[in-house]
């Protein structure tokens, strides 16, 4: 009897062994089908990142609900050609991916629900021929990219649910899309190369961008745009004023037609008109312990400023309400560690952006 007690022990022992948590998969797996999905579990006990690269393609792919146990992708997630998948639930666990994430032609998505805890993407993202995409919902945490960031062929309006996107290592090209406006990335602080946006016919302002820094931008092409009258934003203004590589802007609406039409635009209209007299200066900066920042109001009003690190975590937010004269607002950064970093300082609607930088 005894002897029989240990053996069944030896057995749990032995089984809990092979189901512990672990990494698989180094040579990657492609999911062809339904079946390959439902087994995923079953043949691979225990597998919560995969090694490889993910690819997902098939006719008869409804749901991943069955890959719910995976909180990593090391390698790339291609999920391609997939008619009647609706959403990405099933993903909900994973929290980066080490490569590119490419959801191309997946005519059924509807939104990218599923996507919620992916914070970090290693490569670039491409979202391109969803024909009925219309929302981005699902990447409200996804902060940071090193790669470079493509959406084609998209009927979305606008790209609410990259709200907390800070950081694109790469270029930014948003073409072919039925976006009218650019909402959805206030938050976006710094690019790694151009910033193209083009053919997307019903787009009249680029306001959605203005927090870029200008001088992470490599070139800027704004073309082909038939309703965009609007593109005087701060970021287009100081990168045209003091550019770092090719400006190309044509066939877009009257205001915004040619370089030159938006450096008549530049001239005429200032971002903080309203509520903002003269420039925002930053001294000392660089800085060793506090700097601060200074301007001026046109009318009382509620002020906020926003302090974020390289990674575009936030480091310091503080608002309070401000009366019509020469204002400041200082930050102490002594338990900061030196290096660059990016503020926002929000007045009313109108958010400026500038950089400071820490030094011992």
């Amino acid at each position: 009897m005894k002897k029989f007690i240990s053996t069944i022990s030896l057995l749990l022992i032995i089984y809990s062994t092979s189901t512990v948590a672990q990494s698989c998969l180094p040579e990657g797996i492609i999911f062809t089908s339904q079946f390959q999905i439902e087994n995923f579990q079953t043949d691979n006990p225990g597998c919560v990142e995969i090694e490889g690269d993910v690819y997902i393609e098939g006719a008869d792919i409804i749901t991943l609900d069955n890959l719910i146990v995976l909180n990593s992708i090391v390698g790339y997630l291609w999920i391609n050609n997939n008619p009647n998948l609706t959403n990405l639930t099933g993903l909900n666990g994973i929290t980066s991916i080490g490569g590119y994430l490419k959801i191309r032609y997946n005519n059924a998505l509807v939104n990218l629900a599923g996507l919620e805890n992916l914070e970090t993407i290693g490569g670039y993202l491409d979202i391109i021929g969803n024909e009925s995409l219309n929302s981005l919902n699902g990447l409200e945490n996804l902060s940071n990219i090193t790669g470079d960031v493509r959406f084609g062929n998209v009927e979305l309006t606008d790209i609410t649910g990259l709200n907390s996107l800070s950081i694109i290592g790469g270029y930014l090209s948003i073409d072919y899309s039925g976006l009218v406006n650019l909402t959805g990335l206030e938050n976006l602080l710094s690019i790694g190369g151009f910033l193209e946006i083009g053919f997307n016919q019903e787009l009249t302002s680029l306001q959605g961008i203005i927090n870029i820094n200008p001088e992470s931008i490599t070139d800027l092409y704004i073309t082909e745009n038939s309703s965009l009258s609007y593109c005087e934003i701060q970021t287009v203004c100081d990168f045209i004023d003091n550019p770092n590589g090719n400006i190309v802007i044509y066939d877009n609406s009257s205001g915004c037609n040619s370089q030159e039409e938006v450096e008549e635009a530049c001239e005429t209209v200032s971002i903080y008109e309203v509520l903002l007299a003269g420039n925002i200066t930053s001294s000392p900066n660089p800085f060793s312990t506090s700097t601060t920042l200074s301007y001026e109001l046109k009318q009382p009003e509620t002020v906020q400023l926003s302090v974020f690190n390289q990674l575009g975590q936030i480091v310091y937010l503080h608002s309070e309400e401000q009366a019509q004269c020469k204002q400041q607002m200082q930050w102490d950064a002594q338990d900061q560690p030196e290096g660059l970093y990016y503020y926002q300082l929000q007045v009313g609607e109108h958010i400026a952006t500038g950089k400071l930088v820490k030094v011992r």
